[in-house]
């Protein structure tokens, strides 16, 4: 089961979206679409994982429980980026005249 977290979801498109404005230029080349989807995958990755490794780190040391809120917070980052890099990956692979079939 997949937890869904708001928080995260918000932060990735941001930064997604902030990434992805800085090569609006380029639209008319294929190659610079998947140049722009690894920089926004990667960084939304970066920054997600560390903002829960600090939320878990941070949390551990108040309640005295070593690791277990770190190691939740960097499994849930990478689920939650993971998901959202699939839903970016259909919409990428998508045809302009294709409607959404869900």
């Amino acid at each position: 089961m997949l937890i869904n977290c708001r928080a995260c979801s918000t932060v990735t498109g941001f930064y997604s979206t902030r990434i992805q404005g800085l090569f609006m230029g380029f639209k008319q080349n294929p190659s610079f679409k998947y140049i722009n989807f690894g920089l926004s995958f990667g960084l939304t990755m970066a920054i997600t994982v560390y903002l829960l490794y600090q939320g878990g780190k941070w949390l551990d040391n108040r309640l005295g429980t070593a690791p277990v809120f770190m190691f939740v917070g960097i499994i849930l980052a990478v689920a939650t980026v993971f998901k959202r890099l699939l839903a970016e990956l259909k919409t990428l692979e998508r045809k302009p005249g294709d409607s959404e079939e869900e």
